[in-house]
């Protein structure tokens, strides 16, 4: 009932929380570049229920991104909202902000996915532009 009093929806809601989060990479993973000038990123995966239960052990995964990857990539560094990386992906890359907001999120799905990159979420900017943690 709240969601209709306030008039957005929750797809509307999860986007907008979605675009105020703060992706971070994961220190664990490297950045390396080839001869080639190909980019890869290395990291360990992450484990469902059933393979820790079972006493799996996570392996070392690698993934080959391109250079817009390497872009949003460099930029996750925890100083950022998705939506300035956004607007920020739109500029460079001259591209409207909707196709931009499209390729970022879904990028970054695919990189919090494989436990590349992960939200932090509830923090906000102090007056000197930096981020500080909300008090509850």
């Amino acid at each position: 009932m709240l969601q209709w009093l306030s008039g957005r929806s929750n797809n509307e809601q999860q986007r907008q929380n979605m675009l105020r989060a703060i992706p971070v990479q994961n220190p664990q993973v490297e950045r390396t570049v080839l001869a080639d000038g190909r980019l890869i990123l290395r990291g360990q995966t992450r484990l469902n229920g059933w393979q820790r239960l079972m006493g799996g052990r996570s392996a070392l995964r690698q993934f080959e991104i391109d250079a817009l990857g390497d872009w949003v990539w460099r930029h996750c560094q925890g100083d950022m909202t998705v939506e300035e990386l956004v607007r920020g992906f739109g500029s460079q890359h001259a591209v409207n902000l909707r196709e931009a907001e499209i390729a970022v999120v879904s990028f970054l799905n695919m990189l919090v996915k494989r436990n590349v990159v992960a939200f932090v979420v509830g923090r906000e900017k102090s007056s000197s532009g930096r981020r500080r943690r909300k008090r509850s």
